[in-house]
């Protein structure tokens, strides 16, 4: 895929997320819908959730937008902090999705990444992970892999692991 394709994939993507968002802004599960693949995934601190049909993305979303509407929701927006063309039909999206009430007030924050695949339709939501990531300094881990001509024990120290004469440390490395 050439630079100008991957440029229009991510705009188009981040295009369909800002619609996404809007129609979420709503609360009608009935409003999302469209915006998502059939099956889907969604995946959060609660559990992993398969989204085969419209009845279990509604089983999914009602109770959240049914708390929303308690806690004086008003509307939602993705801060995207990084976008990524997989291939021509599968793009990447991370960032903040930030909630606010009516009066402007912020009301929460969440780490979200998407999967976002392009359909006859055009692209849609095939995987959502939300995650506590706005909470806490994003840590980016480096990876080493180098090969060795023994098989030795996985080693018991904090994030590495050997393998069949293979070898990967993972160091966490903040800021950039």
């Amino acid at each position: 895929m050439s630079a100008p394709d991957t440029a229009v994939n991510d705009d188009a993507a981040l295009r369909t997320l800002a619609d996404y968002y809007r129609a979420f802004s709503t609360l009608e599960v009935q409003a999302v819908w469209p915006y998502f693949h059939a099956p889907s995934l969604l995946i959060s601190p609660q559990g992993v959730f398969a989204v085969p049909t419209f009845a279990a993305l509604a089983t999914v979303f009602t109770p959240t937008m049914e708390g929303l509407r308690t806690r004086e929701f008003s509307r939602s927006e993705l801060s995207a902090a990084y976008v990524k063309s997989l291939s021509a039909s599968a793009t990447l999206v991370t960032g903040i999705a930030i909630r606010y009430k009516r009066n402007g007030q912020e009301l929460e924050r969440a780490g979200v990444a998407y999967v976002l695949h392009k359909a006859e339709t055009g692209w849609k939501i095939a995987v959502i992970i939300l995650h506590d990531g706005a909470s806490r300094p994003a840590a980016r881990r480096e990876f080493r892999l180098t090969r060795h001509s023994e098989t030795t024990p996985v080693e018991s120290g904090i994030g590495v692991q050997k393998c069949r004469g293979v070898h990967l440390a993972c160091q966490p490395a903040y800021g950039d």
